[in-house]
């Protein structure tokens, strides 16, 4: 809550608004897109010029689900334009399981992109991604999952792709009071481990992007989609 206090002050002190309607943005084509769901301003190329980062849902949806876009404008003669979109990057509404919308939040700081996501339903799940404008490319700089249920096995992976270095743990979620106890499997967790995966780019603007699954030296896996 306090890092949203202080970005909202942020955005007050630049004169951005705090609220802001599709309607207000003539690049945004308003028979494909129906809301904006998030927004956020920072220079994102170095510029020492704001870019305007949106979450979009589009009307192409489904009785239940929303489809997400992901748009960066830029600014030019005092009007934005387009100058990056996914439309592979943000979950739709319907996509988090029995926990509902798994969008938690997408913004700039300090010229990167944060994006966040959570579901599941007894057994959680969340990812959080940063990336960085390189060489004309947004490249995923840090990945951050995690997987797990109350009383039972959490599954977490801390990857910095800037480095090369995962941490790959498999521990226990803690028991609350009153949900019994996980003691018995003390005798097999944790499991740690620290190993290199170098030289990856993935792009957050290539349309062709694959889930990647990448597999530990002691044959564990997990994926970054």
């Amino acid at each position: 809550m306090k890092r949203l206090i202080l970005f909202f002050s942020f955005l007050t002190v630049l004169g951005f608004s705090q609220t802001l309607e599709i309607d207000e943005i003539e690049a945004i084509d308003q028979e494909i897109y129906s809301k904006i769901i998030e927004f956020s301003y920072g220079d994102l190329d170095g510029d020492n010029n704001s870019e305007l980062m949106l979450i979009l849902n589009r009307f192409d949806s489904s009785e239940y689900n929303i489809p997400r876009d992901l748009v960066i404008l830029k600014m030019d003669d005092s009007k934005w334009y387009v100058w990056k979109k996914s439309s592979a990057t943000i979950l739709g509404s319907d996509e988090g399981g029995v926990r509902g919308d798994p969008f938690q939040w997408a913004y700039i700081d300090s010229n990167k992109i944060y994006i966040s996501h959570a579901g599941g339903s007894r057994w959680r799940w969340s990812e959080d991604y940063i990336y960085s404008f390189k060489q004309d490319t947004f490249l995923l700089n840090s990945y951050y999952s995690y997987w797990g249920a109350f009383c039972e096995n959490k599954i977490e992976v801390d990857f910095n792709l800037v480095s090369g270095n995962i941490n790959y743990t498999i521990d226990i979620e803690e028991c609350p009071e009153g949900f019994g106890n996980n003691n018995h499997l003390l005798d097999s967790l944790p499991i740690t481990e620290n190993f290199l995966y170098m030289d990856l780019r993935i792009d957050l603007f290539n349309t062709n992007r694959q889930i990647l699954k990448i597999i530990t030296p002691l044959n564990n896996t997990f994926s970054i989609p």
